[in-house]
């Protein structure tokens, strides 16, 4: 009794570190009143269940993708303008390859910080047992973004599901509990990506987004 009670207590203080050093506010200096379309954007993560529809959905409205890859041959998609470049997010040279010439960077690497978000079973096992580490990395990346003063918005999506796009989504700082899990599709979360693009409505801020 005495162990669950201390690995209770555990998990909440780990979940409570983890939920305030995120980044949370929005950043006031993130611009933009009117601002072109992206044309060109860069995906990082494409290959992943996430990276894939996002690639997809990207070239379907339009866009001129790269898909940055360590495997591209996973990738499996050709289109005249995808281009699909070897690399790896760990290799600065790499990624800065990937970026020239580029107007926009999307990432669907381990998307979200949602500490306190995803219910009782992320909130008492998964984070505090398998991945601390990865969680407290996660709070480290968005604090650097948010300093960097790029316009940016770090997407906050619940429990990830294959289903089909429904087009129709909840988003804000308030999305999710820890109690019980909100889910989404990875396809609606790889179109709302899309959306930040084409509105300045969350920029420099760190939305939740399920159904």
């Amino acid at each position: 009794m005495t162990i669950l009670l201390l690995f209770l207590v555990y998990a909440i203080a780990l979940s409570t570190a983890l939920a305030g050093a995120g980044h949370w506010g929005r950043t006031a200096a993130s611009p933009v009143a009117s601002k072109p379309r992206p044309e060109r954007i860069l995906i990082v993560g494409a290959t992943g269940g996430t990276g894939r529809r996002l690639v997809a959905q990207a070239l379907e409205r339009g866009y001129t993708v790269t898909a940055l890859a360590r495997n591209p041959l996973r990738l499996q998609v050709t289109h005249p303008r995808l281009t699909v470049v070897r690399g790896n997010v760990l290799d600065g040279a790499s990624v800065d390859a990937a970026m020239q010439g580029q107007d926009a960077v999307l990432s669907a690497l381990g998307l979200g910080d949602s500490a306190f978000r995803l219910g009782l079973f992320y909130t008492f096992f998964i984070i505090p047992v398998i991945l601390p580490f990865y969680f407290w990395d996660k709070t480290r990346q968005e604090r650097m973004i948010a300093a960097s003063r790029v316009p940016f918005v770090i997407v906050r999506p619940g429990a990830l599901t294959n289903g089909a796009k429904r087009g129709v989504v909840r988003h804000g700082s308030s999305i999710g509990n820890a109690l019980w899990a909100v889910r989404i599709s990875r396809a609606d979360v790889g179109a709302f990506m899309l959306d930040q693009m084409e509105s300045d409505t969350c920029f420099g801020s760190s939305p939740g987004v399920c159904w």
